[in-house]
């Protein structure tokens, strides 16, 4: 799926070398449904996430999980499939340290793996999102294989606008750091930057690029690929889709929800928010200016005809 050269190839270096003997099947709740909300950071994940929780409570009770597979944690795990296909079956055991955890809704209390496989076993809609981990396919074959009822949503945003917000945020650093062979695995610990792995801004748009141009091939019944610009455009359209995707009732007051969440922009406004008449440097024109980004940008229907 992914390319095997250039940028592209780092985040998928050493391949998927999985001990499938490893992975714990939870058997209690089995009929929970598990959302995985994967994207890019910047790229409005967070709120989606926080809402499909807060449309989940009532009859359910959810569970969610903040960017697991991040820089900062600490795990037994080999890399981000197997990560997420344990804890997406409530088994925390390999899971030492979880640094996003305190961001995840449910819970200002510390991380322990007793504490959330409890928390994550009482649910019976778990909603996971992530930001470092992009080679969708090896990933819904993996974990998909090994998580019932998992569903996927794929939310996109426009690459400069990805990009743009990640730059004025101090983001594109770590962003990049995610990347490295040496931080594929479960070691993905923050680390000094050394020359001899060193990334460049423009190396990550075209990575965004090269990665969302794939996407674009991408079909599985599992996945739904949406754009963060229409949830901003047509919001009411899109979130009971969204729901009825992930198998969860519409709420009486959904409207009124999506109204305060994702209240209808003009495209001028949603263009705004894209950043796309911010000043970027000669490098980073070249780099959306490339073959690559030309090509994600077509495809996800990015570029003015």
């Amino acid at each position: 799926f992914l390319a095997t050269s250039g940028v592209l190839a780092l985040r998928t270096q050493g391949g998927i070398n999985l001990d499938v003997g490893s992975i714990k099947t939870n058997a209690e709740n089995e009929s929970a449904r598990v959302v995985w909300v994967y994207s890019f950071g910047k790229s409005g994940s967070s709120t989606l996430q926080e809402f499909i929780v807060n449309a989940s409570v009532g009859e359910n009770k959810p569970f969610a999980l903040f960017e697991p597979c991040h820089i900062g944690d600490s795990s037994d795990f080999a890399n981000c499939s197997e990560e997420m296909a344990s804890l997406m079956n409530c088994d925390f055991e390999k899971m030492h340290v979880l640094a996003m955890w305190n961001f995840s809704f449910h819970t200002d209390s510390p991380y322990s793996p007793s504490a959330a496989t409890s928390l994550c076993q009482q649910a019976n809609v778990r909603v996971f999102k992530t930001i470092h981990t992009h080679d969708i396919r090896a990933d819904l074959e993996f974990v998909g294989a090994r998580v019932e009822n998992l569903r996927i949503i794929n939310i996109l945003r426009d690459p400069r606008g990805t990009y743009l917000s990640a730059k004025a945020s101090d983001m594109v650093e770590n962003a990049m750091d995610s990347l490295m062979p040496t931080n594929m695995g479960m070691s993905l610990q923050s680390t000094e930057r050394g020359e001899q792995n060193f990334l460049s801004g423009p190396d990550y748009i075209r990575y965004l690029c090269q990665t969302m141009e794939h996407f674009h091939h991408m079909w599985h019944e599992r996945v739904m690929t949406v754009r963060f610009e229409d949830l901003l455009l047509k919001g009411q359209d899109i979130m009971p889709e969204i729901l009825e995707f992930l198998g969860l009732e519409s709420q009486e007051d959904l409207e009124a929800r999506v109204n305060e969440v994702y209240p209808a922009m003009s495209l001028s406004e949603v263009q705004e928010i894209d950043h796309l008449n911010s000043e970027m440097t000669a490098e980073e024109k070249d780099a959306f200016a490339s073959p690559e980004c030309l090509a994600a940008l077509k495809a996800w229907d990015y570029l003015d005809e």
